[in-house]
């Protein structure tokens, strides 16, 4: 029967695990269902894919975390199974009451997870301690910007001596174009956030901006 006791401890560890996933995925700006059906999809590796899954790749927080998970649910369904054949195996005598044991745990442990204030009140609990205790980025990015409606973030290299070097950014960035000029990263490794279009350009710089793809495309080969 200890065995059987150790191998429902195994699932409600699992089951935290995915409450703590789920909450984590929440910190970042992920809504709470989308959160809990992709940590589910990578624990138990069932493979969905969703348009969803692009916000969850393109964050490399939430891309480590759910390789993590991944990681997690491939040796926990594999040990739980392995350790519940092992135990039934070695059990002398009938082996009728540690499997009702099972059952009955597993069917309690099962109505637990599945009861929504009961799972909210776990997941808010792991949420505030990790908004708390770790300094992940809750700002995701690729959604503020809106990156999918045809906007983009681009990166354009200023040459030393070619059209760019030593023109105002107002040359490059006409207002009229309404392309938002994010930063310069200098060839001395300081970096110029939100600058003034008076800003002069030199080679090396590295500029940031973002705006429409077709009008960053035209920028690009008008500049060079």
């Amino acid at each position: 029967m200890t065995a059987v006791w150790a191998i429902l401890g195994a699932v409600v560890a699992l089951a935290l695990i995915l409450r703590v996933g789920t909450a984590a995925l929440i910190v970042t700006g992920v809504s709470r269902d989308v959160a809990a059906f992709q940590v589910r999809s990578a624990f138990f590796g069932v493979g969905f894919t969703t348009s969803e899954a692009e916000l969850i790749v393109n964050n490399p927080f939430r891309r480590r975390l759910i390789q993590f998970l991944m990681l997690l649910g491939a040796i926990g369904i594999t040990g739980i199974i392995g350790s519940a054949v092992v135990t039934l195996a070695r059990t002398d005598g009938s082996v009728l009451v540690p499997i009702l044991v099972l059952v009955a745990g597993l069917a309690l442990l099962w109505a637990l997870t599945s009861w929504d204030q009961l799972d909210r009140f776990v997941v808010r609990f792991f949420e505030r301690l990790l908004r708390r205790w770790t300094t992940i980025d809750t700002r995701d990015y690729h959604a503020l910007l809106r990156l999918s409606d045809d906007y983009t973030v681009r990166q354009f290299d200023v040459h030393a001596g070619g059209r760019l070097d030593g023109r105002a950014i107002a040359d490059l960035v006409p207002q009229a174009h309404r392309v938002v000029l994010l930063g310069i990263q200098r060839a001395d490794g300081t970096y110029l956030g939100a600058p003034d279009h008076s800003e002069v350009l030199h080679g090396g710089d590295m500029l940031t901006l973002y705006g429409r793809d077709e009008v960053l495309e035209a920028l690009a080969a008008r500049s060079g």
